[in-house]
């Protein structure tokens, strides 16, 4: 079972690299990066798919986003120097304490 979660993990990573591509894509030149986009989304859609066998929907479309969107707070204050807000931070905790719920 928890094989399954790692696979979902794997996805959500995949998904979280592609949209970090997102915005350097948008404004320095697109080429290589559209093609990375691609690959990871496209990766990223077939293991989500691969996971849906197994989970119902709406744990794995909950973790999907919930993680997801955790991760890629972290990464636009890492490598866009992003700001934290109070409000942001709140969100971010109150949809961890989601995730859990929803996975229990």
């Amino acid at each position: 079972m928890y094989g399954i979660f790692f696979i979902l993990l794997i996805a959500i990573i995949f998904e979280v690299m592609g949209t970090t591509l997102l915005n350097p894509a948008l404004h320095m030149g697109k080429g290589k990066r559209m093609v990375g986009i691609g690959i990871f989304f496209t990766f990223s859609f077939y293991l989500l798919a691969t996971v849906m066998q197994t989970l119902p929907i709406g744990v794995v479309y909950a973790t999907w986003s919930g993680v997801g969107m955790a991760l890629i707070i972290l990464v636009g204050l890492v490598l866009f120097k992003e700001k934290m807000s109070k409000k942001k931070g709140i969100g971010l905790v109150i949809t961890i304490v989601g995730l859990v719920m929803i996975n229990l």
